[in-house]
């Protein structure tokens, strides 16, 4: 459609994205012209105006196309904003979450002074967890674990791109099976939604975050007692474990906590009032 102003190019999409049922349709057409377009907000405004080229127009009616297919932008692009950082993301990592910054802000809150801290995370995937963590804390250093091969090499992007490859090391390992040695801190996101829960989930995330990523057999919790039947092997005195939790998970990984002998074992809610991180100190 060459010829058409950006403002009308813009407001298209929207429609389009409202037909497809794209929850919030106006900001996903902006963010999806910006991405396709390579533009920022600013330009967005003071383009409005202005036609559009046949190359921007087949770019966005591209990009379009993925989205109405309920494919997330995030994927279209390959990148995601998770704690104000940038991070690569392909179809072998989980596409990082809002709500698992706040197991972020929680590791942070514990390691407080002690900056020279050792962390691990536990099926890594992209690396944003640990990767969020060092870049908040510049004398960390920290390992991150993982099954799949292809998510360690993103892992690994990510750390170069964030200067952090000096203080980040990727292994593969399932759970603490390549793990040696004692942390302060251990976090770990880990698949959780039972198998049966698959048909219920939301397109952008039944089809497009990997499966391997996603769930866990039988009630949802077999990695947390996993982690958990070993995790007293890999923290020093005192050290914090956090973990991401499902929606309705929280009081039963809590209950595994107190079984394992954890401390000062807590909860947090995240943006939508959800239980979503179980916290606790080995002793």
């Amino acid at each position: 459609m060459s010829g058409e102003r950006l403002a009308d190019a813009t407001s298209r999409v929207r429609k389009a994205l409202a037909e497809a049922g794209i929850e919030d349709p106006a900001r996903e057409a902006r963010l999806l012209v910006m991405a396709a377009l390579d533009f920022s907000a600013s330009d967005l405004i003071l383009r409005e105006g202005q036609p559009l080229e046949p190359n921007e127009s087949l770019a966005i009616d591209a990009f379009l196309a993925r989205r109405g297919q309920r494919e997330p932008l995030s994927r279209i692009v390959g990148k995601r904003g998770f704690y104000g950082l940038e991070f690569k993301i392909s179809p072998a990592v989980l596409d990082p979450r809002p709500e698992t910054e706040h197991l972020v802000e929680a590791a942070l809150e514990h390691i407080g002074g002690n900056r020279q801290a050792d962390i691990l995370d536990i099926g890594t995937g992209s690396g944003a967890i640990l990767l969020a963590v060092l870049h908040a804390c510049p004398e960390a250093r920290g390992i991150g674990v993982d099954i799949s091969e292809e998510a360690l090499g993103i892992a690994r992007e990510n750390a170069g791109s964030l200067w952090l490859e000096g203080r980040a090391t990727f292994i593969k390992s399932d759970l603490f099976s390549g793990v040696s040695g004692r942390f302060d801190v251990i976090l770990s996101n880990p698949p959780y939604i039972p198998d049966i829960e698959a048909a219920s989930l939301a397109p952008e995330v039944r089809d497009h975050d990997p499966a391997l990523a996603l769930f866990a057999e039988g009630d949802g919790l077999i990695f947390y007692r996993r982690i958990l039947e070993r995790a007293h092997e890999h923290l020093n005195p005192g050290g914090f474990l956090g973990v991401e939790v499902g929606h309705d998970q929280a009081a039963r990984v809590a209950q595994l906590f107190r079984q394992a002998g954890l401390q000062s074992i807590r909860m947090l809610r995240d943006y939508a009032g959800h239980e979503r991180c179980v916290l606790g100190i080995h002793a």
